[in-house]
């Protein structure tokens, strides 16, 4: 990818032509290779010039959105109050499934122990990465299990199929998981800057919390707030991305993603995990930046399922 651009696209002026998309701090910038048709917005701007909006509209973002960039919460006038959060339940001790046992003590001969090496293997991923569980329950032999720690211990569990084509790829502790975050001791520590990812198996490589769910429900974000890090949320491009996105940034948190829109897990297996933390590291946006980039990924997700449908 060349320097300074973060996305590559056919730009929306030149039909099949190759512009350029770039996030830098507070600045927004435009640059089609071929037209030479350029635009830029500082989000300390109070007004819009007719080409950027141009711009805007003519990859499907929404007229009333770029207003709302203009609007007065981006300068700290009448900004609108954060969503009301709801108390979370106390979080209650758990058993694991029956007749579990830790993947690292598995005998040699342990079939499904061989399994459950090769499965996390292809996920980037080792038997010291974390504290992995089997069971020699039938209904849980061909799950990797994943047992969630918070003040050490045992308050969840989640049971992945080793099928990527099981019915039910997840199996769950029976208790409710409104209040539950993957990894919940990492927010007592030092450091400032957390990165949150959708998934478990992405937010382990790099010691850090996963919300379990395509989703930020105000009982977590109850949490969060407690603990006052700089969150950055790692954002999957489809639907469910953008609305934990779009919630992310009007609490005043930031989001990031990875340049060719694969998961954590893949990146890392492509790239490598210093080349893929340094990604997450550059993507990172906020305010203006990151609120017209998800409107551009929505964009973007929602003209790839309408081919998707005409094939």
């Amino acid at each position: 990818m060349a320097a300074g651009i973060d996305a590559f696209v056919k730009c929306a002026m030149i039909t099949n032509r190759v512009g350029g998309w770039n996030f830098d701090n507070n600045e927004v910038t435009y640059n089609c290779f071929n037209c030479g048709y350029t635009a830029k917005q500082n989000e300390n701007e109070y007004t819009m010039s007719n080409k950027t909006k141009n711009l805007l509209l003519s990859f499907n973002i929404p007229e009333d959105v770029i207003v709302e960039y203009l609007s007065e919460r981006y300068f700290n006038q009448n900004s609108p109050a954060a969503p009301t959060v709801k108390k979370s339940a106390i979080v209650v001790e758990c058993d694991l499934p029956p007749d579990s046992y830790r993947l690292k003590d598995a005998s040699d001969t342990d079939a499904w122990a061989y399994v459950a090496r090769e499965y996390l293997s292809s996920r980037s991923l080792s038997v010291t990465d974390y504290d992995w569980y089997l069971s020699s329950d039938k209904d849980y032999r061909d799950r990797l299990i994943i047992p969630f720690y918070q003040n050490k211990k045992l308050v969840y569990w989640q049971a992945r199929a080793f099928d990527p084509d099981a019915k039910q790829r997840y199996l769950n502790a029976d208790k409710p998981k409104s209040n539950i975050i993957f990894n919940h001791d990492v927010l007592y520590k030092k450091n400032q800057r957390i990165f949150i990812p959708e998934g478990v198996f992405d937010a382990i490589p790099f010691n850090t919390i996963s919300l379990i769910g395509g989703s930020l429900p105000d009982s977590k974000v109850e949490i969060l707030q407690k603990f006052n890090k700089d969150y950055v949320f790692v954002i999957d491009e489809d639907l469910n991305g953008y609305k934990v996105g779009k919630k992310a940034i009007s609490l005043g948190w930031k989001i990031s993603h990875l340049s060719d829109g694969v998961d954590i897990s893949k990146a890392i297996k492509k790239y490598g995990k210093i080349f893929t933390a340094k990604m997450l590291n550059d993507n990172i946006k906020e305010d203006m930046s990151a609120d017209i980039w998800l409107e551009f990924m929505k964009a973007e997700f929602e003209r790839k399922e309408k081919e998707k449908k005409k094939r």
